[in-house]
């Protein structure tokens, strides 16, 4: 593992683009979440898991409303707009309180989001080499394919940010779970691991739906055309048995610009980086994952945080 840590750190000092500006760097998002949780119109508090800062939010009047929810956002380093839709939620919460609990990482993968900010728009893993969206400890498979970033660590949660949900999860108990990705446009449900779509029924999809009608909607694996072991959203279904368990992708290149990427296949891409300048492939991933433009920024952040707000009711 230490060898991996080596070869992604040197892969990681060739790159070096700047951040536009309205996007937040993480101390910027910490500065930020501390503010807005000083004049939150529900009761707040925050603990930090290792590197994670977990945010839990409350009514203030007296209540019996007994839903619960936990929204992760930013699994996925490269996928910045994720964490700043979760910075968006929280201002959106916190000025328009809800009457049930909530918990909230707002940041998931703070450490390979430090080097996103600075230039390295393709880091999808953590600086252990895990995508940690495949070391949740539910149909596990061991992988190993750094290449395109899809590496399940030496065993399930043997990383501290998917420790920390698991432990969230088992204490907090709560009915439903999002997970918030981009790279496509999609409110996905279990399976993932498997192409078979769990069926289950919840009102307030068809609002959410509404929202997005690009959206793919069903089984994760049946809708995007492959299988994910050791996902976030399949453990929190199927092992802690939240009653509501969804990953939503908010974002997608070619629909928001009409253009193709520089190859046709994004995942052979990444792998035969020396096909062009590195500049340029860290320029296409942050756009492919990323709405460069402010307004695509802010028309996003709040159309998803109104969506959100609707699955977890």
């Amino acid at each position: 593992m230490k060898i991996i840590v080596i070869l992604i750190i040197i892969k990681l000092a060739f790159a070096g683009t700047q951040l536009p500006s309205f996007y937040h760097t993480t101390d910027e998002i910490e500065f930020e979440v501390k503010n807005i949780l000083k004049n939150c119109q529900m009761k707040a508090t925050q603990k930090k898991y290792g590197i994670i800062n977990s945010i839990t939010l409350k009514p203030k009047l007296d209540y019996e409303n007994k839903n619960k929810a936990f929204i992760i956002f930013g699994e996925h380093a490269r996928e910045l707009i994720s964490v700043e839709t979760g910075l968006h939620f929280l201002k959106q919460i916190c000025h328009n309180p809800l009457n049930f609990k909530l918990k909230i990482i707002i940041n998931m993968n703070p450490t390979s989001r430090r080097y996103v900010e600075r230039g390295h728009y393709c880091l999808r893993e953590n600086l252990n080499g895990v995508d940690l969206n495949r070391n949740y400890g539910f149909q596990w498979k061991f992988r190993e394919n750094h290449f395109v970033q899809d590496s399940s660590g030496p065993e399930p949660f043997s990383e501290i940010e998917t420790q920390t949900v698991r432990d969230i999860l088992s204490s907090f108990k709560p009915r439903t779970f999002i997970t918030v990705h981009s790279g496509t446009l999609a409110i996905l449900h279990p399976w993932a691991f498997k192409k078979e779509d769990v069926v289950f029924s919840h009102n307030n999809l068809r609002g959410a739906k509404n929202e997005c009608l690009d959206c793919l909607i069903g089984g994760a694996a049946t809708q995007i055309g492959y299988t994910a072991s050791g996902n976030s959203m399949d453990y929190a279904y199927g092992m802690a048995k939240v009653k509501r368990s969804y990953t939503l992708e908010i974002f997608e290149f070619e629909k928001q610009n009409q253009r193709k990427e520089p190859e046709s296949n994004f995942a052979e891409f990444l792998q035969h980086k020396e096909k062009t300048e590195i500049s340029n492939k860290e320029l296409f991933c942050f756009d492919y994952f990323n709405p460069r433009n402010e307004d695509q920024y802010n028309e996003l952040v709040d159309k998803w945080s109104n969506i959100i707000v609707q699955l977890i009711q």
